[in-house]
């Protein structure tokens, strides 16, 4: 939902080109605060409050987004144009590469023995 916002507000902008720029700190935003939180809700052991406050703010969200008005469709693309997409190499490689990350972090951590690392940092014991 905000990557569709953030590419209408660009396009009324006329600086859709900015859009990767937009999308890398956007992501990085993310990423230092939900490492925060969890440090936070770790730290306060208040850690079972995670799935509640998830689900809450997705259900705010869905009736925020059901209070958009429907987007105008400037005409329809096919599984065939985006197959065609794939044959440049760029386009290829950046596919592969997200694929290749979601196997690392969904199979290859487990595989390769980092899942023991990574819950030794997050659930090291705590002095008082």
């Amino acid at each position: 939902m905000v990557t569709a916002l953030a590419l209408e507000h660009l396009a009324r902008q006329q600086t859709a080109t900015n859009f990767g720029s937009l999308r890398l700190w956007g992501s990085i935003g993310f990423a230092i605060s939900t490492f925060g939180i969890g440090a936070f809700f770790v730290d306060a052991q208040a850690i079972w409050w995670v799935l509640p406050l998830y689900a809450s703010g997705n259900l705010v969200l869905a009736l925020i987004a059901y209070t958009f008005p429907d987007a105008d469709i400037h005409g329809q693309a096919s599984w065939r144009e985006g197959l065609v997409l794939l044959r440049q190499k760029r386009q290829l490689a950046w596919v592969l590469l997200g694929l290749l990350l979601i196997w690392f972090f969904s199979t290859g951590v487990s595989l390769l023995g980092l899942a023991i690392l990574i819950y030794a940092v997050y659930w090291r014991p705590r002095k008082g």
